[in-house]
């Protein structure tokens, strides 16, 4: 009996990156043409994450460009433990390219950051863009997986800043955050798993 069961253990951590679950998802369900808000400095929104899964596995947002060339955009995650809750301490940075686009077009990055620590259930994302045109962030509808500040925070020098956007807007952007459990819980699992097994088969030799 305990075969089975040590081997159940083990199909459980190769599993752990194809369970994969939503523990954010925030998206625009109004007319087809999508809102977005447009800056040249960093903004973005503070999040708190649904569900217990905290590894990230993807972090896909939209937004909005009509630039005439390639431009650049800088994506940062930030702990919200700065001054009044502010953002503070960065989890991670990374810069991608904001392709070519054509008005009124989602474009959406999928972002697997090189890390395996565990997010905390608040923090901020945040972008800033660079090129020949105008981007933005694509406005979303309150989320329906996780919760989200009705504001944002932008980066106005060296002073984070909260904002709101006009009615009918809510301040939310268009996101959608996929996790997995942390290492130890899948190896806890296991573990238990092949604990079981062993006492099983100890009561039946």
């Amino acid at each position: 009996m305990w075969q089975p069961a040590l081997l159940g253990g083990v199909l459980v951590l190769a599993s752990a990156s194809a369970n994969a679950a939503v523990v954010y998802e925030a998206s625009y369900s109004g007319p087809d043409s999508l809102p977005f808000f447009a800056s040249t400095l960093r903004y973005g929104d503070e999040i708190t994450l649904g569900g217990t899964d905290r590894v990230l596995t993807e972090f896909s947002f939209g937004y909005y460009s009509n630039y005439a060339a390639t431009g650049g955009l800088s994506f940062t995650l930030y702990a919200n433990d700065g001054a009044a809750g502010a953002p503070g301490t960065v989890l991670f940075t990374s810069n991608y390219n904001v392709v070519q686009g054509t008005d009124g077009v989602d474009i959406s990055i999928p972002f697997i950051p090189d890390f395996n620590e565990p997010l905390p259930n608040t923090f901020t994302w945040t972008v800033q863009f660079s090129g020949p045109g105008t981007a933005g962030l694509l406005i979303a509808d309150a989320p329906t997986i996780g919760t989200s500040r009705d504001d944002f925070w932008e980066l106005q020098g060296a002073t984070w800043v909260l904002r709101k956007l006009s009615a009918p807007y809510t301040s939310n952007f268009e996101a959608t955050v996929t996790a997995v459990p942390e290492p130890g819980t899948w190896a806890l699992l296991g573990l238990g798993l092949a604990v079981f097994g062993w006492s099983r088969w100890g009561r039946t030799r």
